[in-house]
């Protein structure tokens, strides 16, 4: 709950859904500054506001930020809100502020938070598009942006379930159980462009939902990030705590040395010819050049989808094609089966994970 609330009057609502689902009206606003330099938000500065929300910075100097916005839309999508606005009205009457005739509340929280969280009140769809660093002024989608984190703790603090849903959503979407939500995600990103998801983010935001099974993938993917980097060094572990980060270390490289492994003890040929066994060692060779260090999951479907291309252009017969595919197929499940157990999670997760009916 905010730690300072300073209106002057509160107007009982009525009908916290009154004009809901009308557009928002914005007024050209591009940085105002007003009284005391407090600056509006060009982002939410909406013509048939009824209240200020208000948020203080701590930079030099510190600047306070004025966001004009809706005390039903707020309420109806915050229990915290909704108590405030709904409740006795004494509480409003004393020593408050106003600005430009409208009750003014103050919020504690990061003021980049709080622009966040109110834009995805009033703009969900918006929420899931970030700036692409590559080319000025154009957004992706993101199943995943960087900014959820501030919503997602704001939801929390406010009682926004509808937002923490869309976030926990999010998360599972980009932390599937199965090894098929797995490929859906993999053919997703390739389809179009998706912004990058970050693991770090994914793993702390999972552990404040109590979402278990989002970790084993998401340990997995920031293990291959930081292969090549210090890990404590590494801008996406600044999220996870000691007990987590030791988790990262002891599990990396893992699921690379089971690949190797396990491709190593495949049974080359099936059939009688024994040409088909020197063409399928020396195909391996040739195309596990460029996959031994990537992420082995996607680099073994890949595999598997060359191997059907081989065995198209008969490079060996179809029933040791048929044969290596299944066996590739085998590796990528026990790899995935195995997550938890790479990074001690074992206990973490659902008795159900790696399964179908986890996925439902």
């Amino acid at each position: 709950m905010p730690t300072s609330l300073t209106v002057a009057t509160t107007p009982t609502i009525s009908n916290p859904q009154e004009n809901i689902l009308d557009a928002p009206q914005f007024v050209s606003a591009e940085n105002i500054v007003v009284g005391g330099g407090d600056v509006v938000s060009p982002d939410l500065c909406l013509q048939d506001a009824s209240i200020v929300i208000r948020t203080l910075s701590h930079g030099t100097p510190p600047r306070r930020t004025l966001y004009k916005v809706h005390k039903h839309v707020l309420a109806l999508h915050c229990s915290v809100f909704e108590s405030m606005f709904t409740g006795p009205q004494a509480a409003f009457d004393v020593g408050s502020d106003r600005h430009d005739g409208l009750p003014v509340m103050d919020l504690p929280d990061n003021p980049d938070d709080v622009l966040h969280f109110l834009k995805a009140l009033y703009f969900p769809k918006e929420t899931h598009h970030v700036p692409v660093a590559e080319i000025p002024g154009v957004t992706a989608p993101a199943h995943f942006p960087p900014s959820y984190h501030g919503i997602l703790r704001l939801a929390m603090k406010y009682g926004a379930q509808d937002v923490q849903d869309i976030v926990v959503l999010a998360l599972k979407t980009q932390g599937p159980s199965t090894l098929g939500g797995y490929d859906t995600l993999l053919s997703d990103v390739k389809k179009r462009y998706v912004y990058p998801s970050d693991s770090g983010q994914i793993i702390s935001l999972a552990r404040l939902c109590s979402i278990p099974d989002v970790l084993p993938l998401a340990f997995h993917l920031l293990s291959i990030r930081v292969r090549n980097a210090s890990p404590a060094r590494d801008p996406h572990i600044n999220g996870l705590n000691s007990e987590d980060l030791c988790r990262l270390i002891s599990g990396q490289n893992r699921s690379s040395k089971m690949m190797q492994a396990g491709i190593k003890s495949f049974v080359l040929s099936t059939c009688q010819a024994r040409l088909c066994h020197v063409e399928m060692r020396t195909w391996l060779d040739k195309n596990l050049l460029d996959i031994m260090e990537g992420e082995p999951l996607w680099y073994l479907r890949n595999l598997r989808a060359r191997a059907r291309e081989a065995g198209a252009k008969k490079v060996f017969c179809d029933p040791c094609t048929a044969n290596l595919r299944s066996q590739i197929d085998a590796l990528r499940q026990s790899i995935w089966m195995k997550l938890p157990e790479s990074f001690g999670l074992q206990k973490d997760v659902s008795a159900k994970w790696g399964s179908v009916e986890a996925s439902t």
